[in-house]
């Protein structure tokens, strides 16, 4: 019997949409049992480590066990876009736990220094071989296509309906609520550890054997633990995972076990998805039953033990594939499913806790300096992924495990209610404690759970959160520290906030925090740490180049608009730069729809995935594209990569590489996302000289005007501008569009894979065949050459431009006269009279009249203005 998995956000199949994906237990046990292996060799090293001859027994080093296997499940989302370059966030927070053990937590606090930090890794790096085990299994290709799969296709249940929680989500909130409720009832600390680190487990056999699940995990959960905690501990922990499932008589009542059984319905939802398919399926399950002549009963299918395996077993013998017709079922049903009048069963006194880092554009872009704008990026991951959980460790213990979701500037996390109040309170705190530079501050809210309480879905109850979140953002704290203007000092010329103290550069009258970002900690997590780490095919830009940073840096923008080393002299014109900013379509409405909160925890795991599989892949795709050169267009593309994570992301490309790194990234994004999500981009281009952060500002303005279409109709959306003189500022770019679009000259924002509208324009210029049905990995790496040659000259797509332009100077010039109706009428007229006489340029002429123009309502409508832009763009500035 095949194991279905239906699924909360659908995946491509064979290029087909699957709400509901199965696979054989022969191939999940197989993939399940690689993961244990990686499993218990990670944790062999931790135990190496930190205790070579002796096992673990404190309660420090067990619930650092749970967090090492906590942060070894999240191994995918922890992937770093770029590798290499510096320690990344996740690392710091691994290595902070080893290192407050092994080295006390003084030396393990030198880590969160951003100055020593760095230097401080690559010497304990160096000086231990059980750390570069630990990184470089987190880091293995094998094991994370192996989770990757996992978290996809195991189900936490193989029952339809009950086969909508994700196994590895299960196991982690399991692991999440085991120690709230553990907390809340005051147990010893030892205990506390003892029953999360059963919850991590207690079902992490049952991939290998569904059927026997709590026999297999038993066996599992000794493989992995056996020799690396002591004997009492180990054996604690297997009654545990043994006792979670079996029937409690009168007076035998473990309280441990109850916690765990609490924590195991809690994070699988199992109560809420009981009512849900009573509801949805019961009706369904009960004719198949019948018409298939199995003996038993709904209620008997969705109980425990072999009697409901039977029954399972038996249906889809008779009828191959009624389990996965019954998930699809499930999956449709449950869209037009509203709860009514469901009650708290548990009253846990368990709650929700949602931290956010406040005002982080103003932070991240405070000074405009490339070196400052990528360490602050860096630094707000830093602040979630590391800081927050290192803090509320040292302060109260809390597990790293608890920790359901950071990232993006959020924090999500399951706590008692005994300690929400200290807990929110000491966040506050968080950004004033850090010594080594002013961190934004960090806002929270709070709701109680389990969600399912008054009939809201935990989509319902985490849009309150928002609601309640936004509502403590726009509170003015009267403990936050505020700078003070005596009226006699300078302010600072980057952020324009502080007093000014120092320079920077010799040329910037700077605050203390301003210059930290510049020059004493941003030199570690810019440019030139891309330039010399970050490697593609075992290479880096200093060895395909041939060139040390510092003979480049001066000319670092020109380099990333793709001028070339080697010709620098040559050059006539200097080719353009191309900014990026991506952010996704209606995610909160996305994750509101949420039935249950593993859904929830699942939908934030695969929008991280999704966006960072479609960088991945727009590198691939430019490497694998440009034979000799893909790898060093491929290393140019990286190395403007400022920020990705969650659903946005901040790119600096050649401005050629920028349309089809935009169709690249949204079309596998979407993709990855079942077509659930989509994405939105705004494009800015310039010559490397113009003012990156205001081409950034403007970016960013484009995004807002793209996203209006994107979040109405639901699909990716760009917009895009290119300026050769003056500056492009925020409010110029869109003001441009809006009054060419009024002007029928213009048509954007546009949806990205549209046949009849931006795909349709690339097709004009460049003579493709473009359409949102044949978007493919072998298309896209035909634009992306296509792309490349236009450095070159082709007379073809240079002429199509010069009409354009040509079409462009008579509207405007006539519309002086008639009014731009009847100029647009006129040129129109002109335009058919050229595509069929014997001009020069009569081809050029055709395409444009047959693609460009489209009448309605009795309105002329052309694209004269993006077409010119486009080849502006898709040429980089060379022509």
């Amino acid at each position: 019997m095949k194991v279905v998995r239906s699924l909360p956000v659908p995946i491509f199949e064979d290029d087909k949409l699957a709400i509901a994906a199965e696979k054989s237990p022969t191939e999940i046990s197989s993939v399940w049992t690689k993961v244990l292996e990686f499993l218990r060799k990670y944790l062999e090293r931790y135990k190496n480590y930190v205790k070579q001859d002796k096992p673990l027994t404190e309660p420090d080093e067990i619930f650092t066990l749970i967090d090492l296997i906590h942060i070894f499940f999240k191994a995918p989302l922890y992937r770093e876009a770029l590798s290499d370059v510096y320690a990344s966030p996740y690392k710091k927070l691994l290595l902070y736990k080893l290192f407050s053990l092994k080295l006390g937590d003084k030396n393990a606090c030198e880590l969160l220094n951003p100055e020593i930090g760095e230097r401080k890794i690559l010497e304990y790096l160096k000086a231990d071989e059980n750390l570069r085990d630990i990184m470089f299994i987190l880091e293995s290709s094998e094991l994370l296509k192996a989770l990757e799969f996992s978290y996809l296709y195991i189900p936490a249940d193989t029952r339809p309906g009950y086969n909508y929680s994700s196994f590895i989500v299960h196991l982690m909130l399991c692991s999440a609520f085991a120690w709230a409720l553990a907390r809340k009832s005051f147990l010893e600390e030892k205990r506390q550890a003892i029953i999360v680190l059963a919850a991590m487990l207690h079902d992490i056999g049952k991939p290998i054997n569904f059927k026997d699940h709590v026999t297999e995990s038993v066996k599992a959960a000794r493989k992995v633990l056996y020799g690396l905690v002591d004997d009492e501990t180990l054996e604690e922990v297997i009654k545990l995972i043994e006792g979670h499932h079996r029937r409690i008589s009168y007076g035998e009542i473990d309280e441990a076990e109850v916690v765990l059984r609490k924590a195991d319905s809690l994070s699988a939802g199992y109560d809420r998805l009981k009512k849900i398919v009573d509801e949805v399926l019961k009706n369904d399950l009960e004719k198949e039953i019948k018409k298939l002549g199995v003996e038993g009963d709904f209620e008997t299918a969705y109980s425990t033990g072999r009697v409901a395996w039977r029954i399972w077993e038996e249906l889809e013998r008779r009828k191959t594939g009624t389990i996965k017709a019954l998930s699809e079922k499930f999956i449709k049903k449950l869209k037009e499913y509203r709860a009514e009048n469901e009650k708290d069963i548990y009253g846990s006194d368990i709650y929700l806790l949602k931290a956010d880092v406040r005002q982080i554009q103003s932070y991240v872009y405070s000074t405009g300096l490339i070196p400052a704008i990528m360490f602050s990026s860096v630094m707000v991951d830093f602040y979630v992924i590391t800081l927050i959980p290192a803090f509320l460790w040292s302060r109260y213990k809390i597990p790293f495990a608890s920790f359901v979701y950071n990232g993006g500037g959020n924090v999500l996390l399951i706590v008692p209610g005994n300690l929400v109040e200290a807990i929110g309170e000491t966040l506050e705190k968080a950004s004033r404690s850090y010594k080594y530079l002013r961190l934004p501050r960090i806002s929270y809210a709070y709701v109680p759970m389990p969600l399912e309480a008054h009939g809201a879905t935990p989509g319902e109850i985490f849009d309150l959160l928002e609601r309640k979140l936004s509502f403590a953002k726009s509170e003015i704290s009267e403990n936050y520290p505020k700078s003070i203007s005596l009226g006699i000092e300078y302010k600072c010329e980057l952020c324009g906030v502080n007093p000014a103290s120092t320079r920077v550069r010799d040329r910037f009258k700077a605050c203390k925090d301003c210059k930290l970002k510049v020059e004493d900690y941003g030199v570690n997590i810019n440019f030139m740490a891309k330039w010399q780490n970050y490697t593609l095919n075992g290479k880096t830009l200093k060895e395909v180049t041939g060139y040390e940073f510092e003979a480049v840096s001066e000319k670092i923008m020109e380099f990333l608009a793709g001028m070339s080393l080697d010709e620098e002299e040559k050059v006539i014109k200097t080719p353009n730069i191309a900014v990026l900013k991506i952010d996704g379509n209606l995610i909160g409405s996305f994750m509101a729809e949420s039935k249950t909160f593993n859904e929830l925890i699942e939908k934030s795991y695969r929008i991280d995935l999704s966006l960072k599989k479609a960088w991945f892949k727009f590198i691939k795709l430019v490497k694998d594209s440009l034979g000799a050169n893909g790898i060093l267009e491929a290393l140019r593309a990286s190395l403007g990569l400022i920020y990705l994570g969650g659903d946005d992301a901040l790119i600096i490309l050649p401005a050629w590489l920028s349309i089809p790194a935009s169709l690249t990234i949204s079309y596998v994004f979407h993709r990855e996302m079942g077509g659930s999500c989509s994405l939105s981009i705004g494009l800015a281009s310039a010559p490397p000289k113009h003012p990156l952060y205001v081409l950034i500002n403007a970016a960013d303005k484009l995004l807002e005007y793209a996203k209006d279409l994107g979040r109405r109709l639901g699909k990716d959306a760009i917009a895009f501008i290119y300026t050769e003189g003056g500056t492009l500022t925020p409010g110029t770019a869109v003001s441009i569009l809006r009054k060419r679009k009024n002007e029928n000259i213009s048509n954007q924002p546009y949806i990205v894979r549209s046949s009849d509208g931006f795909l349709k324009i690339l097709n004009t210029l460049l003579n493709l065949k473009l359409s949102n049905e044949n978007i493919c990995e072998e298309t896209l790496k035909e634009l992306i050459s296509k792309c490349y040659s236009l450095r070159k000259e082709d007379k073809n797509i240079e002429n199509i431009y010069k009409v354009a332009k040509e079409m462009l100077q008579k509207i405007n010039f006539r519309s002086r006269a008639v009014g731009f109706d009847f100029a647009i009428l006129e040129t129109v007229a002109y335009l058919f009279r050229q595509a069929v006489s014997r001009t020069k340029y009569r081809s050029a002429y055709e395409r444009l009249a047959k693609n460009s123009i489209k009448i309605d309502s009795y309105e002329i409508k052309t694209v004269f203005f993006d077409i010119a832009l486009a080849y502006k763009l898709l040429s980089g500035g060379f022509r």
